[in-house]
Formats: structure tokens, C-alpha cells, sequence
């Protein structure tokens, strides 16, 4: 690829800057009996989140934003994987004869 072409969803062809990331990752709940809400005579659980486990995700997919689909399946606990480092870099890169939107741009 080159380093100004910006990458594109193989599936849909939509210029990507931003991913969805899904984690399968354990999650601390606290856990409640809650009578009332369905149907006062049938007793059922209430559960408030409090916090995903660190340390805990198996594995993270990187999704198209617009169509869905996944780019990237990564296995393990890395939260910074290089290849969907390199994947953002380079759609974030604004060629050297594009110019920069005047909202984008620092002034001092």
C-alpha cells in the first residue's frame, strides 16, 4: 500500500479512521435478587455492572464502522496490537498535497 493511500474496508470499500472493537473479557457484576421488575410473584436476578477484569480479555475483533465486518481477530490479552496500530496510522496520515480542513488545524 502506498503510504498515502489510506486503507478502505475490504467488504464495503468505506475509507476507514476509526474501528469497532468487540473484547471477550471477564466483567465484576454485583448481583441481586430483583422481585418487582418482571412480575412481583416471580423472584429474577438484577445485575450492576462494576468493572471488567483486568488482565482478563481472550481475544479483541477490529469491525468496518460502517458494514460491520471484521478486519482484524486477535487473540490474546494485547490491548495495543501492531497490526491494527499500523492499519489507524496509515489511515489517519493526510498526504503532503492534501490539504489539512481549517478546523483541523493548530494555531498557536
Amino acid at each position: 500500500m502506498d503510504e498515502t493511500e489510506k486503507p478502505g474496508c475490504p467488504k464495503c470499500g468505506a475509507m476507514i479512521t476509526t474501528l469497532n472493537a468487540y473484547a471477550k473479557e471477564e466483567s465484576h457484576y454485583i448481583v441481586y435478587l430483583d422481585s418487582a421488575k418482571f412480575d412481583p410473584d416471580l423472584d429474577s436476578l438484577g445485575y450492576d455492572y462494576q468493572q471488567c477484569v483486568e488482565g482478563s480479555t481472550t481475544s479483541t475483533i477490529f469491525n468496518c464502522p460502517k458494514c460491520d465486518a471484521t478486519l482484524f481477530n486477535i487473540q490474546g490479552t494485547s490491548t495495543q496490537p501492531e497490526d491494527v496500530i499500523d492499519f489507524l496510522r496509515k489511515a489517519n496520515v493526510v498526504p503532503e498535497d492534501e490539504p489539512v480542513p481549517d478546523d483541523e488545524v493548530v494555531k498557536e
